[in-house]
């Protein structure tokens, strides 16, 4: 994965950085109906 993104594609490099944004701060439909009780 990280090997592709360094392959010079800005597609697949805003993509990986929008999963990893999405990871790194929950959107606000799973912070209303977590998949998961805070453990």
């Amino acid at each position: 994965m990280a090997v592709e993104a360094g392959e010079g594609r800005p597609g697949m490099n805003a993509a990986i950085a929008s999963a990893t944004r999405a990871v790194a701060e929950p959107s606000p439909m799973i912070n209303r109906n977590p998949p998961w009780d805070g453990t």
